[in-house]
């Protein structure tokens, strides 16, 4: 964003009250800074992202998913390569789904925020970590491959700024594109590295939404809650809403329909058992009723103790 002179001091057309108070114009207060962290955002990019919506050229929504080709195809999936999978597959290209639910499982410790989280990814990428999206492989002239390979080499610069969603959750907006770029040199790896894109992801959720999925009693409330307060696609109607809660209720049936907590006092001790719980959030919380309990997985493993 740009500059303004208020009594000889330039200041961005653009801040809040911590940042009057910085240059001695207003009083201090904390306001923003308490809500911006927990979804990975603060003033700089607040600023970032205003600038790109104002941008001359920029006179709508930015990119969002395109609409797919056939009713079961997921939104920026329609590749020419052939090989794409609907969710009762197993892989798509070099990725394997089992391993990204595992990740998000360990850390959502609920199968319905996993798998609401899940079906949100597999709507906008079709969980490929170097997806880009469908308007950028036409404009570039470039496949996915060509696309990641051009970045990691330094060979195209304008990642950061060119408005095509890319990766697992389609990131777009030229501030996280450019947080994600800088994470994935961070960490020495491609800008398509899954492992690299799971972990950022994490990162950038912020606590309100994960505590949302850890907490979710539905695969819809989980859903919703990530389209409408991450994803934020262009469109967020009840249709929408719907189509990525079903891709999300195909990865629960698949992953999460069996897996419960169970609290006891020794795993081997089954007549100990008070209950079992999809959601470990509220197996913790019952096991701190209990003392002398604690939280075990399905393969015996003791998870929380109080």
């Amino acid at each position: 964003m740009g500059t303004a002179d208020c009594n000889g001091v330039t200041v961005p057309t653009i801040l809040c009250h911590q940042d009057s108070y910085k240059l001695g114009l207003g009083s201090n207060h904390g306001d923003i800074y308490d809500w911006f962290p927990k979804f990975g955002k603060n003033m700089e990019t607040a600023r970032a992202d205003v600038a790109w919506l104002l941008a001359e050229e920029q006179d709508k929504e930015p990119p969002a998913e395109e609409q797919p080709t056939e009713p079961d195809a997921p939104a920026e999936q329609a590749k020419d390569e052939g090989n794409d999978k609907t969710p009762d597959g197993s892989t798509h290209g070099k990725l394997d789904e089992k391993d990204i639910w595992d990740t998000l499982f360990s850390l959502i410790g609920n199968s319905y925020g996993t798998a609401g989280l899940m079906g949100n990814l597999y709507a906008e990428s079709a969980l490929k970590a170097d997806n880009l999206q469908n308007t950028g492989n036409k404009a570039l002239g470039l496949t996915d491959e060509e696309y990641t390979d051009a970045v990691d080499n330094g060979y195209y610069d304008d990642f950061s700024t060119d408005r095509y969603g890319y990766g697992l959750a389609q990131w777009t907006y030229p501030s996280r594109k450019k947080a994600l770029l800088d994470f994935a040199r961070k960490q020495g790896v491609s800008i398509g590295d899954c492992d690299m894109q799971l972990e950022f992801l994490k990162n950038e959720m912020g606590k309100g939404l994960l505590l949302t999925l850890k907490a979710a009693a539905s695969v819809q409330e989980a859903s919703d809650a990530v389209l409408l307060q991450y994803e934020r696609p262009a469109d967020q109607s009840q249709e929408a809403l719907d189509k990525r809660t079903a891709y999300g209720q195909q990865f629960f049936q698949k992953y999460g329909a069996s897996v419960y907590f169970r609290v006891r006092k020794t795993w081997a001790d089954k007549a100990s058992q008070l209950g079992a719980f999809r959601v470990l959030l509220y197996a913790k919380q019952f096991a701190d009723k209990n003392p002398g309990y604690a939280v075990f997985n399905e393969s015996g493993e003791q998870i929380y103790t109080k």
